[in-house]
């Protein structure tokens, strides 16, 4: 073996051009493997970063005119989809909004989620600093609160733990900073982004009577799965449900 080396290195030594263009091949073809893994090492084979990931389920509308399975929700079949059902612990819904953010530097315009108060607790998900949004934020009488996104919070605020508290200005409208998210976290659901790109900060979502009207859709759902319930469980209910909705 060592001849055999020893002869390699000679020859390789006689063709640098070859020489260079071997090692050049070689560490491209180990680089784009490697990357090609890490891919799929964090899209396919590692868990979701969240709280038992095996329970967690997206939920969509069926757009048979368009022929999109996966098409946004509307609020009223959220609504119904949620009081109704016996196959999730719980089932939250988020949508995009952007605020334009004034009063601290310059204008800022921010992707923003605004999700139900029991997201959180279905990704298993704390705040880093302060909280994240409750319940009582959800009530009408309860002011805007937003919790920021570290990337946020580290470039516009300079990473200082007092913003918590701090009222700022979204597009006109008051709103309470109550928490900040840590590094690691991210939800984002490409399918159910109209902005294409993540939530810098969160806010509550509100309902009311006027979303009990079946019109306009652009929310998505997630929902947890009861212990002992299986998706093909899960899936056969919530046919059920959809076309007790199209009878009513």
């Amino acid at each position: 073996m060592a001849n055999d080396v020893t002869s390699a290195v000679a020859s390789l030594a006689k063709a640098p051009g070859f020489t260079l263009t071997a090692i050049v091949t070689l560490a491209l073809g180990i680089g784009a493997n490697t990357a090609i893994f890490s891919v799929i090492n964090d899209v396919l084979l590692r868990d979701l970063p969240y709280a038992e990931p095996d329970r967690l389920v997206m939920l969509w509308e069926n757009n048979v005119a368009r022929e999109k399975a996966m098409n946004v929700v509307s609020p009223a079949n959220f609504l119904d989809w949620k009081e109704r059902n016996q196959s999730f612990s719980a089932v939250a819904g988020f949508f995009d909004r952007s605020f334009t953010l004034t009063g601290s530097g310059d204008p800022l315009e921010v992707s923003t989620t605004a999700v139900t108060s029991n997201l959180f607790a279905i990704l298993g998900a704390q705040a880093q600093l302060g909280r994240v949004i409750t319940a009582e934020d959800e009530k009408p009488e309860s002011p805007r609160t937003i919790v920021l996104s570290q990337k946020l919070w580290r470039d516009r605020f300079g990473s200082d733990p007092a913003v918590i508290g701090r009222k700022l200005n979204l597009s006109g409208e008051v709103a309470d900073v109550v928490g900040v998210m840590p590094a690691d976290f991210s939800f984002y659901v490409k399918e159910g982004s109209f902005n294409g790109e993540p939530a810098l900060m969160w806010t509550q979502a509100r309902f009311d009577a006027s979303h009990r009207i079946r019109r306009g859709r652009y929310m998505a759902a997630l929902g947890q799965l009861k212990p002992g319930v299986s998706i093909d469980q899960a899936r056969a209910e919530m046919k059920t449900i959809a076309s007790a909705l199209e009878t009513e």
